[in-house]
């Protein structure tokens, strides 16, 4: 089922160096128009949902090399709001919960904000990727949201994947590429929301049974 499958997905498959000495710093932050653009309409999940978000995702930072400069792409500072407002938008009874860890499992959220939720979830960056040729760079961006019911029966994951492309030896451009891959990826995880949130249903176990 394209969208829906098991939790359970590796961390973050990203190649990360080292950085030293000066670096392009590039925040791909989202405007207005595209954030207005990621909301759905009509919220798609009418069940009380906890997502955490943990400093790892708050704070992420993708870095790489390119021809010799080295380049971070702050993904985690540009997501991290887009993305309650995107999830908010798809369930309005869905409350975020900031937590300091850097990573966090489903089972541990649950454990810590379950009480008075039908689910609890986590959101995390799957896959960070930027790839070369001789003319063209592509950068690639995958979220998930993990998600486990009150009661432990339902555990799953919804994904979103999106691709951006830049010029060679552009900033900018390359700037505005990770815009689209993280834009892309937004789109993506909001349509799997759409589709799947109606199937969401109220957990039947009482607020203070113990979950997984």
């Amino acid at each position: 089922m394209g969208g829906w499958h098991r939790a359970g997905v590796a961390g973050l498959i990203a190649s990360c160096v080292l950085l030293v000495g000066s670096r392009f710093d590039l925040n791909p932050n989202l405007s207005d128009a595209t954030l207005t653009q990621l909301r759905c309409e009509p919220p798609a999940v009418d069940v009380p949902i906890a997502v955490a978000v943990t400093r790892g995702f708050r704070e992420f930072v993708y870095a790489g090399t390119l021809e010799g400069r080295d380049i971070a792409f702050e993904f985690g500072p540009a997501a991290t709001e887009p993305v309650a407002e995107l999830l908010r938008s798809c369930a309005p009874e869905l409350r975020f919960e900031p937590v300091p860890e850097q990573r966090i499992s489903v089972g541990e959220a649950a454990a810590r904000f379950g009480a008075g939720r039908d689910y609890v979830g986590v959101i995390r960056f799957t896959r960070i990727s930027m790839t070369a040729t001789n003319t063209r760079i592509f950068i690639e961006v995958g979220l998930e949201l993990e998600l486990l019911s009150r009661d432990g029966s339902q555990h799953f994951a919804l994904d979103g994947d999106g691709l951006g492309q830049a010029r060679w030896y552009s900033n900018r451009s390359l700037r505005d590429a990770g815009r689209e891959a993280l834009a892309g990826a937004l789109v993506s995880l909001r349509m799997r929301m759409e589709v799947w949130g109606p199937l969401l249903e109220p957990s039947s176990a009482d607020p203070s049974s113990p979950t997984r």
